[in-house]
């Protein structure tokens, strides 16, 4: 996933990311996609990020962005956490 270099992508794209979606490569939408799913991070521009996708594929784009998406995501390893859940624990407790 070193595209995101490539594209010149930084922080502060995150504060008018609805505006500059476009100017990035497929590639680094699918990027975006996928890790916000796995981090649970930013789901607002990861949703951006899908809409751009599918509006470019209504305009004729050829692109496989799902199968991408998918490929990209199998690649990443399992998160395993032994963080209790502290509210279901007080849930309990109560």
């Amino acid at each position: 996933m070193n595209d995101l270099e490539d594209d010149d992508f930084s922080e502060s794209d995150f504060n008018d990311f609805d505006i500059k979606v476009k100017k990035y490569s497929d590639s680094v939408l699918c990027d975006l996609i996928v890790v916000s799913r796995y981090l649970n991070f930013n789901q607002e521009a990861a949703l951006l990020a899908m809409k751009e996708l599918s509006s470019r594929r209504q305009e004729g784009s050829s692109f496989d962005f799902e199968s991408l998406i998918e490929e990209k995501s199998k690649e990443l390893p399992n998160i395993t956490s032994n963080i209790v859940d502290l509210k279901s624990m007080f849930s309990s407790i109560i």
